[in-house]
């Protein structure tokens, strides 16, 4: 009981004093200091399928991000099929092999998975967001998909 009074009485003992009436806004806020950026190059390889992948690691957290992409997008329909792309990108996270629609997205939500789909003019899309410690399960719904 001492040590919790001791230790509010230092927080409050360090706190800054109350201003009294409204903030200062005449002047902009003082800029912070300039925090160093630098804009991390990624590592380019081809896999035995001929896939091209591009990875770039960033350690801020344990958090991993695939993005595969294609030439397929829209602009590839051909015509008499307009639109093929876009269905087939949404059609892509509606379930797979075994798994209809529901359970391909509880499969997601267990890993705590984000499993996305797009279709753009030139490209189609398929992307994840995962935890680190999720990543080879993910990987395998990621595949299905």
């Amino acid at each position: 009981m001492i040590a919790l009074a001791l230790i509010a009485f230092v927080a409050t003992a360090n706190a800054p004093a109350p201003r009294s009436g409204p903030p200062d806004r005449s002047q902009p806020p003082k800029p912070g200091p300039v925090k160093p950026f630098t804009i991390k190059q990624p590592t380019d390889f081809k896999l035995k399928n001929g896939l091209h992948v591009l990875y770039l690691e960033r350690e801020r957290a344990p958090l991993v991000d695939v993005v595969a992409t294609v030439d397929a997008g829209i602009g590839w329909d051909p015509q008499e099929l307009p639109g093929l792309a876009g269905w087939t990108a949404d059609m892509l996270t509606e379930g797979a092999g075994d798994m209809d629609s529901i359970a391909f997205s509880d499969a997601e939500n267990a890993l705590g998975a984000s499993i996305g789909s797009e279709a753009s003019p030139e490209q189609a899309t398929v992307s994840l967001h995962v935890s680190s410690a999720k990543v080879a399960d993910a990987m395998k719904l990621f595949a299905t998909a």
